[in-house]
This record gives structure tokens, sequence and C-alpha cells, in this order.
């Protein structure tokens, strides 16, 4: 039984109190003190093979079996003929439904949210508007779900439409030039 320590009492004492005293003897107890040796045999059932329990035999070794080389040609493998492989099947394209057009509520709401903002014209880049603030209120009105990116993307073509068409035209990739000299 454990207890928490306490000061010893006496120089005889190592740490142990008075009522706990008998619970402690000196020296090995005695045979007759300690309980039986007892063996348990299987649970529930006769004994297996020379007295093992059958969940413990071991089963004879089976012999290892080597996978076949990559390198070593076979009859047997086909006789070189590869199989076709079923080919991967395309995924579909992922065709999002298109979103109606912005209503002029739609478009009031989002100029509203961006005025309550107060932000300058001329923003930098740490004074972004709150654009998942700007989307709550602009869905307050809208007849479907406009996302924080949707709302942000008719801001730019609201403020400036050639940019706006400028961003979603891939650009034209640049020719080289061959020098005839």
């Amino acid at each position: 039984m454990w207890c928490p320590p306490t000061p010893p009492s006496s120089d005889g004492d190592v740490y142990c109190d008075t009522w706990a005293r008998p619970l402690y003897r000196r020296g090995a107890a005695a045979e007759s003190l300690l309980p039986g040796v007892t063996r348990r045999d299987g649970r529930g059932g006769a004994p297996g093979v020379a007295g093992r329990d059958p969940r413990r035999l071991r089963l004879a070794p089976r012999p290892a079996h080597a996978p076949p080389s990559m390198f070593e040609r076979s009859a047997a493998g086909g006789g070189g003929v590869p199989r076709p492989r079923a080919r991967p099947r395309a995924p579909l394209p992922h065709r999002e439904p298109p979103q109606p057009e912005w209503a002029a509520g739609e478009d009031a709401a989002l100029r509203r949210a961006l005025r309550l903002q107060r932000l300058p014209p001329d923003a930098p880049q740490a004074r972004a508007p709150n654009w998942d603030w700007v989307a709550d209120l602009v869905n307050d009105v809208a007849r479907a779900y406009r996302s924080p990116r949707a709302c942000r993307d008719r801001h730019d073509v609201l403020a400036d439409p050639e940019r706006a068409r400028r961003k979603h035209k891939k650009p034209i990739p640049a020719r080289r030039r061959t020098d005839d000299d």
C-alpha cells in the first residue's frame, strides 16, 4: 500500500507511519504464507496434442515463394506479348451552372458595402476591402448566392471594365525573332 511520504519519527524509521508497520515484515516470506502453485489447463476443453493449447501449435513451415523476376523472360509469362491495358477514364468536365446576371439592386448593395468601408480610391494592398463582409451584405438583397470572389470580380468589372476584360483573356505567346544577318 503506497502512502505519501512523512518525515521520520526516529532514526530507524524510513518514511513509514506507525499504523502501516504491521503491513510490512522484514525478510522473505515463509513458504506457508505464499499462495499455492496452480497450473491452468485449456479453457473449457480437452488439452490438444501433447498437452498443448491448440491455438499455440506451430504449423509446419512452408517453403518461401520468390516473386517472378522482372528481368527473366519465361514462356509462362505470355510469350512476351504485352496485354492491352485498360485506359483510365477521363474525368467528365466539371461544369458549373451559370449564375444569373447581377441585378441593379445587387450592384447597388455592392457599391454601398464598399462605400461603408470608407477606403481611399487608391488603397494600398494592406487596406484591401473585406470581401467576406461585402458578400454578406450583397447576399441580403441577392436572389442567388454571391461568393466573395464573385463580388470582387463584379467590382472589377464595374470599376474598370477594360482591365477586367484583359484579366480574363489568355496572354498571347511571344514570338521569337530569327536573325537573318
